[in-house]
């Protein structure tokens, strides 16, 4: 790779990520005459196991340069190329690796080398005061047990509060309505997930001051608008259907045949709603001169014109009534999520109870508020703040990575590489296929 400040590396499973992570980490601290150079890089990863393996790698890499007779291939193949590209002899980097490693092992707290959520933690204990948070408070890593918390919590209500008792009722009418099963605990624990997303945060925010009583109103409010519109087209549908009965019309002797104008007409009857925008081919259908089929009958053309005489006034009517049909569709998809998203505001109450009862913040709460501190602030003053400066930044598993907890490592990233090749440099690795 050339010697650039910045590097992205997009690397799909089995193509030799770490081996390349690890050696572009070992070139920075072998090209320096500093044994202590791995106290100015900063390599996140998104699990402990990660980054087990990484700080792994990079201790027995350095242990095979030292000692190159027991050194695995991959190992050897890996100082080779340090060598090449740093132009720096295989000696001379078996005698440096073997003075960084006794460094690296005299100074372990400074091998910066752990999960986002652990460094975001740091940041967290260095701003409190920044972020109005009270001095004995406690971050809750493990989201997964807040959340298993705030659920069951919220099923024990179940009997005592009436609102919430119905809007549990609803909520399974609409499960099995969908021929899914009534249980809903589990259902409560995938809702509930969202809450781990910043997205689902900021949501959950914009809804905070809504009661179970607004949430029903909404509801009637949105269904009542889903009626109407159902109705009105239905309508056409409907009294198309009856009429061609009556006259004893067939499906194919009107225009487009048995999937022109009737079918169209059958979608509106039957509310298949996904389909009430006309294609082209039945928009042509509708301003023909004349509604007849090839294999209409002569002597029925005249019943065919009073038909369309009738109907076509008709579709013109529906054609409008459809312009609101965006506004139709979200407020369907509304629907179909509208318990859902009640239960999950129930969800975010109860997780905001706990919080408050045990003085704890969840560690994902804290990008947003990390955000809002350091959004004006240079990176010297978050070093300052910090107690370390890092020169030199790895982040893998990038696909991972949200956009809140990349803007707050950007300000740190831009000042060092501010300046360039002589100041720092930043790596990325990631593999969009395998973003969660």
């Amino acid at each position: 790779m050339e010697n650039i400040p910045f590097k992205i590396y997009s690397a799909s499973a089995g193509s030799g990520k770490t081996f390349t992570l690890v050696k572009e980490y070992l070139k920075i601290c072998l090209a320096s005459k500093s044994p202590k150079k791995f106290v100015e890089i900063l390599a996140i990863t998104f699990t402990n196991k990660a980054a087990s393996e990484m700080k792994e790698r990079i201790i027995t890499s350095l242990k095979g340069f030292a000692n190159t007779e027991s050194a695995e291939q991959t190992e050897k193949d890996m100082l080779r190329l340090i060598a090449t590209e740093t132009g720096i002899s295989p000696e001379e980097l078996s005698i440096r690796s073997k003075i960084i490693f006794e460094a690296i092992l005299h100074n372990y707290s400074q091998f910066s080398i752990g999960t986002i959520d652990k460094f975001t933690h740091r940041i967290i204990r260095t701003f409190a005061q920044d972020l109005d948070l009270p001095a004995n408070f406690e971050v809750e890593m493990d989201h997964k047990l807040l959340l298993k918390q705030a659920v069951d919590l919220l099923i024990s209500r179940t009997g005592e509060d009436e609102k919430l008792t119905q809007l549990f009722v609803s909520f399974i009418k609409d499960k099995t309505a969908d021929d899914k099963s009534w249980l809903i605990e589990n259902d409560f624990y995938t809702i509930a997930e969202e809450l781990l997303k910043e997205s689902g945060q900021e949501h959950c925010d914009s809804l905070k001051d809504l009661s179970l009583d607004d949430f029903f109103s909404i509801k009637k409010s949105i269904q009542d608008y889903i009626y109407k519109f159902d109705i009105e087209l239905t309508a056409i549908g409907a009294g198309f259907k009856s009429d061609c009965e009556d006259l004893n019309l067939m499906p194919e002797w009107i225009a487009g045949g048995k999937n022109g104008l009737s079918k169209y007409f059958e979608y509106l009857q039957k509310k298949q709603w996904k389909n009430y925008i006309p294609t082209k081919t039945t928009y042509k259908n509708i301003e023909k001169e004349n509604w007849y089929a090839t294999k209409t009958p002569k002597e029925l053309h005249g019943d065919v014109d009073t038909l369309q005489q009738k109907f076509k006034s008709l579709l013109l009517k529906a054609l409008v009534i459809l312009e609101d049909y965006p506004k139709y569709v979200n407020f369907r998809l509304i629907a179909s999520n509208f318990y859902a998203m009640a239960v999950l505001h129930e969800i975010s109450k109860e997780m905001q109870y706990i919080k408050e009862q045990n003085n704890i913040i969840p560690i994902g709460e804290f990008n947003k508020k990390i955000a809002e501190v350091l959004q004006n602030e240079e990176g010297n003053f978050i070093y300052e703040r910090l107690g370390e400066r890092y020169a030199h930044y790895f982040i893998d598993e990038f696909q991972d990575t949200s956009e809140l907890q990349w803007n707050n490592l950007v300000p740190l990233i831009e000042n060092a590489i501010a300046n360039g090749q002589k100041t720092g440099s930043a790596m990325i690795v990631g593999d969009a296929k395998q973003a969660i």
